[in-house]
């Protein structure tokens, strides 16, 4: 009985070190971002809030990415938004062919242009001059949400799912 006691508060103390690590990395957040604002305001820099319309608006931002061509890009839960510096254009699978669900979790601009897009499905998606193409992923994938995407010196393309599986695609 002395033993599972010992565990159990063993456990306890574990979540109040990762409450402990959790608070010190917001508060380092907090004071990161006051010291951008406050280095923003002191260049004359500005900052602008773009408010956007529809169900992609009120969910979270799963991915980032500004391509070379100047257009920002989002991935939500509700699809992909690019914005053009004035207006958000949505893409999400029932009004793009190609793209086969909506729940974006990553994104990665290639070095020849092409823009990847990873899905929580564990589907992968491709825009390349102006289409959106589903990439079939080989039999040895796992599945699983796609948490990141990148290329290696050889420019093959690598995909990270959310188990840690790292595959080359």
């Amino acid at each position: 009985m002395r033993a599972v006691i010992q565990q159990r508060l063993a456990g306890r103390r574990a979540g109040v070190d990762g409450g402990r690590r959790f608070r010190n990395w917001l508060l380092s957040y907090v004071v990161a971002a006051g010291c951008f604002w406050a280095r923003a305001m002191e260049g004359g820099q500005t900052l602008d809030l773009w408010r956007g319309e529809g169900p992609w608006y009120e969910n979270t931002v799963a991915a980032l990415v500004q391509t070379a061509d100047g257009y920002l890009w989002l991935g939500t839960y509700h699809g992909l938004v690019r914005f053009d510096g004035v207006r958000f254009t949505v893409f999400d699978s029932s009004n793009t062919p190609g793209l086969p669900n909506s729940r974006i979790t990553s994104l990665y601009e290639a070095g020849n242009g092409t823009l990847w897009i990873g899905h929580e499905t564990g589907e992968l998606t491709r825009l390349r001059e102006g289409r959106f193409e589903a990439v079939v992923l080989a039999g040895a994938w796992p599945g699983g949400a796609i948490e990141a995407i990148a290329t290696d010196a050889d420019e093959d393309l690598w995909v990270l799912n959310d188990a840690g599986v790292l595959f080359r695609v």
